[in-house]
């Protein structure tokens, strides 16, 4: 681990880890990386963004309702599905997370309703295929992706039935297998697959009623976005850093910008992270700490999965630095009045900073005083 940048970090992965990784690659295909599921009963239905969302991810939104009433749209989101079938109505919208909110909310005649949202790093197209059908045992329609890619697909299927539960999944798609359930029922399987088709096997229900059924093929924008998106989800930065000049230390979680192999390193056992914009290192106290988390990231290595771990390390170009105690000459835009300032202390990491004087009851304030930031 080398030390950080200005608002960059080098990693380096060496023999010392187990499984002998040294060097990186990312998975062939989209995943998962979280899933929030709610039910309700009334007029509205609020459900929370999976916590493991980052801005740029692909949002699913799978959600059936008791009746056949419309359903509203999120700003923001596009409707992929809409299927009724009897007293049931079962919907699909997706969007790209903006990283800002942490629910949606849909309103609705005042029934009960389940839900199921997906949050797929790095997940780009969208294919979609439903039917509707008055069965216990709905069978998602076979669907053509069209993705030519090179890279593994994500396939969904769905099922969503009134007052009645999903009780089992396709036995053909096995990756996850998630239910919500509450006087109407929403479930998903997936499957990983290389394959430009899919057929999978049918859902089953608690009873014969009104059911949508449908199959989704997910692409992802590229392997570069996917290893990207794969660090972020695994990868967290911390530290601590003042406040504001002489104030108080404040723990800080470094959202991470981009990951990419460091262009130095041909061997590419070296990553470079860089955090988001105003995220960058303006005042860091102490140790930095890098941490990946294996159930999170999907990061791959000669020797196999990469596993957990921790890093510490001691920015030493990062800590604060005193300025030579040599008078300074400051103009304040004031004219004929030019005021001189002697033993400015400051970071040469900060933006801005501010030095406050006072004459004659003129206060004067000027910013941007300082070194050019890193």
């Amino acid at each position: 681990m080398s030390k950080g940048d200005g608002e960059k970090i080098t990693i380096k992965f060496d023999r010392k880890l187990t499984n002998s990784i040294d060097s990186f690659d990312a998975p062939t295909q989209p995943l998962i990386s979280g899933v929030t599921t709610s039910t309700a009963s009334g007029s509205s239905s609020t459900i929370d963004v999976p916590t493991e969302a980052k801005a740029g991810d692909l949002l699913l939104l799978f959600f059936t309702k008791d009746d056949n009433d419309p359903i509203s749209i999120v700003d923001g989101w596009v409707r992929l599905y809409s299927g009724t079938y009897g007293y049931k109505h079962t919907i699909v919208d997706k969007t790209i997370y903006n990283g800002v909110d942490t629910q949606i909310t849909l309103t609705h005649d005042s029934e009960a309703t389940s839900s199921i949202m997906v949050c797929i790093p790095a997940g780009d197209e969208v294919v979609i295929s439903g039917q509707e059908a008055n069965t216990s045992t709905p069978s998602p329609p076979t669907l053509s992706s069209g993705f030519v890619t090179g890279m593994e697909t994500l396939w969904i299927a769905f099922a969503g039935c009134d007052y009645r539960n999903i009780t089992g999944f396709p036995s053909n798609f096995t990756d996850n297998n998630i239910a919500s359930n509450y006087y109407a029922g929403i479930g998903i399987a997936t499957l990983n697959s290389i394959n430009p088709s899919e057929s999978p096997s049918n859902f089953t229900i608690s009873g014969t009623d009104g059911v949508s059924a449908g199959t989704l093929a997910i692409s992802v924008k590229s392997k570069e976005d996917l290893f990207n998106a794969s660090l972020k989800a695994g990868l967290i930065i911390t530290g601590e850093e003042y406040e504001h000049i002489n104030g108080p230390l404040i723990d800080k979680n470094y959202e991470i910008g981009s990951a990419s192999y460091h262009p130095s390193y041909p061997d590419n056992d070296h990553l470079l992270i860089e955090v988001a914009p105003f995220n960058r290192f303006r005042n860091v106290e102490g140790n930095l700490t890098v941490t990946y988390d294996a159930s999170l990231g999907s990061l791959m290595g000669r020797g196999g999965l990469l596993e957990n771990f921790e890093a510490s390390f001691l920015p030493l170009d990062l800590i604060p630095k005193l300025n030579p105690h040599q008078s300074e000459n400051i103009v304040a835009g004031i004219t004929d009045i030019n005021l001189t300032v002697t033993e400015v202390i400051y970071t040469d990491s900060f933006l801005e900073e501010n030095i406050v004087s006072s004459i004659a009851d003129i206060n004067i304030v000027v910013t941007k005083v300082g070194a050019s930031p890193l």
